[in-house]
């Protein structure tokens, strides 16, 4: 059914531009977070800083150290290619789920399906009125 094709191919897409977002755009906001943090700055008022008594993060982690060190130094490079491949990945994937998202064909296809409607009418009825 090409309703269904279509509705796959775009989670597909929707997935796939999630997995990017997720690897890029929300390590770095974690980075901005931890440098707030470092910085003892409050979480809803970032203008504020706050004393001594609360405890920073000690030594961090491999996975920490991993992203602060290699992944967010690597989007925050100041080479003339790393934002510039970033941004036209996104721009692509955004541009290929609008060509993706054509309008599909309305309507059932098949004929065959035709022969089905009453059946899945009373099907539809008969588990609608067992709920009620």
């Amino acid at each position: 059914m090409p309703a269904v094709q279509n509705f796959a191919w775009n989670a597909a897409l929707a997935v796939l531009i999630d997995f990017l977002l997720q690897i890029s755009a929300f390590v770095v906001i974690l980075t901005f977070d931890t440098r707030r943090e470092f910085s003892k700055r409050s979480d809803v008022a970032c203008c504020l800083q706050y004393g001594d008594e609360v405890n920073s993060a000690a030594r961090p982690g491999p996975v920490r150290y991993l992203i602060q060190s290699v992944w967010a130094e690597q989007l925050f490079r100041p080479s003339k290619c790393v934002r510039p491949m970033v941004v036209s990945l996104f721009i692509f994937f955004t541009l290929s789920s609008v060509v993706s998202s054509h309008t599909p064909t309305l309507g059932w296809t098949r004929p065959w399906l035709f022969r089905l409607t009453p059946i899945l009418k009373t099907i539809s009825r008969m588990s609608l009125a067992s709920l009620t």
